[in-house]
C-alpha cells in the first residue's frame, strides 16, 4: 500500500505482510513512483 503525504512531501509504504513502513523523501519519490509505475501498470 502506498499513501502519499502531500503536506510533508513524503511517500509512506506500508507492506502489510512484513507489518513494515518506509518513508521516503520528496528527492526520492520521483524515482521510485516511475520505477513502481513501470513495473505495474495498474499502479
Amino acid at each position: 500500500m502506498l499513501y502519499f503525504n502531500l503536506a510533508a512531501k513524503t511517500l509512506i509504504i506500508i507492506d502489510l505482510e512484513n507489518w513494515s513502513w518506509i518513508t521516503i523523501e520528496e528527492s526520492s519519490f520521483y524515482l521510485l513512483f516511475h520505477f513502481a509505475a513501470d513495473e505495474r501498470r495498474d499502479f
